[in-house]
């Protein structure tokens, strides 16, 4: 009797492992994009499962608040389903199954307005309700040039002075903090 509870166990054990066994990747070589500019993201959902228990029926995009997400921009190769978002979570939904035993590919563009280092992450639900979270980076890139102003007592421009020293008062403002101006 403890041989089968044994292996029972054993079995449900190997049951949790497969379920969870879903991998997501990006099928963007680097997540590096300029500010203010629409860019295409594109996320690869594979599982591997064959059981109804390991069919994904959900997938959340989760993006950072600064990106504006692009309506209409929506795709994906899971077939029937529903899309929903809000301001920052992008949903793929089918409760009869989204992904099984496939791989599926989930677009869509958005836009970014603040340069920096973001995370995108990607969650996955089966019909268990097993859930996995894959997290991506995303850089986004300072395009905007810093403006800069001459202040008092700078001379202006073209001014013909006999001086030998020019005392020049710069200011400098950009969308992120100006470390240095040369």
């Amino acid at each position: 009797k403890s041989k089968i509870f044994l292996c029972l166990g054993l079995f449900l054990l190997l049951a949790v492992i497969v379920v969870i066994a879903d991998t997501v990747t990006s099928n963007i070589s680097t997540l590096n994009f300029n500010e203010d500019v629409s860019s295409i993201y594109n996320f690869s959902v594979n599982s591997t499962g064959t059981l109804t228990e390991q069919n994904i029926t959900w997938v959340n995009i989760t993006i950072p608040s600064s990106f504006t997400f692009i309506a209409n921009t929506n795709f994906s190769t899971a077939g029937a389903h529903t899309f929903a978002n809000t301001s920052t979570v992008l949903s793929w939904f089918n409760a009869g199954g989204l992904i099984m035993n496939t791989t599926s590919s989930f677009v869509f563009n958005a836009t970014a307005s603040t340069p920096g280092t973001f995370n995108i992450t990607v969650q996955t639900y089966n019909v268990t309700a097993e859930t996995n979270y894959t997290n991506f980076t995303v850089t986004i890139n300072d395009t905007t040039a810093p403006n800069l102003s001459y202040i008092a007592p700078t001379p202006s421009t073209e001014a013909n002075s006999s001086i030998t020293e020019i005392l020049v008062n710069v200011s400098a403002t950009d969308n992120l903090a100006v470390n240095v101006i040369r």
